[in-house]
C-alpha cells in the first residue's frame, strides 16, 4: 500500500523486513553471502538465528521473487535443521536445551506454507531429522511447551508412528539416530 510517498507491507513483520533487506543490500553491493558451514559441535554453543526467522526472510524473497537470495536462505535453513538435529542428539541429557531446541523447531514448522512444494519439503525435512535427535524422555517431559504449534506436534506423531511401524516391522528396536545434514 502507498500513501504520501511511503510503502507500507501492513502483513510483513517489520524485523522479517528489516532481515531481507539486509541481505538484499549486501547482494546489491558486495560479493553474495556463502551460507554458514555446519557447526561441528553444535550442542556446545548458542544458537545462531532461529529457523523461523530464516523461513520468514526466505518467504520474502519468493514473493519479491528473489532466486539468488532464496537459495542462499535456503541452504541456511538446511545448515540450521542439520546443526538443530545434532544439537538434539548429543544434548540428551540436557533438558534446557532439548526444550530450546524444540520450540526452535515447531516454531519453524509452523511458519512453513505448505501449500509451495519446496517449503513442504523443508517441513518434512525438519519434522525428520527433529524425530531422529529427540530425546524421547524429553518429549515425553516437555511437549506442553510447544502445544501451540498443533501442526508440529502433529507431524511428529506421525514421525514417531511411522518409526514404530518400522521397528515392528523390522523386529527391531525404536533407536534415535544421529542423520547427515540435509
Amino acid at each position: 500500500m502507498e500513501s504520501d510517498g511511503v510503502v507500507k507491507f501492513d502483513d510483513i513483520d517489520p524485523r522479517y523486513m528489516a532481515f531481507y533487506l539486509g541481505i538484499a543490500y549486501s547482494y546489491s553491493s558486495i560479493v553474495p553471502h556463502t551460507p554458514p558451514a555446519a557447526s561441528k559441535n553444535p550442542e556446545a554453543r548458542a544458537q545462531r538465528t532461529p529457523l523461523c526467522e530464516f523461513i520468514e526472510v526466505f518467504k520474502l524473497c519468493d514473493r519479491f521473487i528473489s532466486t539468488q537470495m532464496s537459495e542462499f536462505l535456503h541452504k541456511c535453513i538446511l545448515t540450521g535443521i542439520g546443526d538443530g538435529h545434532r544439537a538434539l542428539f548429543r544434548s540428551y541429557a540436557d533438558k534446557d536445551q532439548q526444550k530450546t531446541l524444540m520450540r526452535d523447531f515447531a516454531d519453524g514448522y509452523e511458519a512453513l506454507e505448505q501449500a509451495h512444494p519446496l517449503q513442504k519439503t523443508l517441513g518434512e525435512t525438519i519434522i525428520e531429522y527433529f524425530v531422529e535427535g529427540i530425546s524421547y524422555d524429553a518429549w515425553d517431559s516437555c511437549m506442553e511447551e510447544v502445544t501451540d504449534r498443533p501442526k508440529f506436534v502433529a507431524q511428529v506423531s506421525k514421525g514417531f508412528a511411522r518409526k514404530l511401524a518400522e521397528a515392528m516391522t523390522m523386529k527391531t528396536k525404536v533407536k534415535r539416530k544421529e542423520l547427515a545434514g540435509p
